[in-house]
């Protein structure tokens, strides 16, 4: 029997194959771009070995109703949030089941300023997928598919401006930080934002496999 999948205000997730279906998350996507409007949309996502064929659904959610899904790779969910925050984009995704075992995944939202749907405006993209009442366009207004590789620069490139963090006194320390990143997103960005800030690193599981190794 299939396990029943979770949609609330803040997105959708279960077990793929289990119920988490191509059709379901096609559906979300058309109606988180149906709630947005036309404009860029950036997708992020964890290394989960569903998360390609995830991701693929939602581009062709967003694009049959006129978004421009951007695809940045595997990166942590705040590298999406603050690119999102950083540009013209009119919402974000996150392909991530957090937490949970290696089966699931799952779809976080987020509005244009980068922070996650609240709760009227995640109802609004429930209701709009439960009704089926996407705003699909014809042939010559789909939207086009885009690509950038650098949120996790940037997100570097962010913490390290803030204006609280001396990074100059933390390179002076050299501290020694052992870290497992249990071959998740946090080996893309971790290894690098800590070298940059001086420290001598002991990094474990740091692939981005998807395969968590705990």
């Amino acid at each position: 029997m299939a396990k029943p999948v979770m949609i609330s205000v803040s997105g959708i997730r279960g077990i793929v194959g289990e119920g988490l279906s191509p059709e379901l998350i096609v559906n979300l996507a058309s109606a988180a771009g149906t709630f947005y409007g036309p404009g860029r949309v950036f997708v992020g996502r964890d290394p989960r070995v569903t998360g390609d064929m995830v991701k693929h659904a939602v581009f062709a959610g967003l694009i049959a109703v006129g978004c421009d899904p951007v695809d940045l790779g595997i990166c942590a969910t705040p590298s999406v949030e603050i690119a999102v925050r950083r540009s013209d984009a009119v919402g974000g995704i996150i392909i991530t089941a957090s937490h949970n075992p290696v089966e699931w995944n799952a779809l976080k939202l987020l509005g244009g300023g980068g922070l996650f749907l609240n709760a009227g405006e995640g109802l609004a993209v429930k209701r709009i997928a439960e009704e089926k009442t996407f705003a699909y366009k014809p042939w010559d207004q789909l939207g086009r598919a885009g690509r950038f590789d650098h949120a996790t620069r940037d997100h570097i490139a962010h913490i390290l401006s803030l204006s609280f963090l001396d990074g100059e006194a933390l390179r002076k320390r050299r501290f020694r930080v052992a870290f497992d990143a249990v071959n998740g997103a946090g080996g893309v960005i971790v290894p690098k934002m800590l070298e940059a800030l001086g420290c001598e690193i002991f990094p474990l599981n740091t692939e981005p496999t998807g395969l968590f190794a705990h």
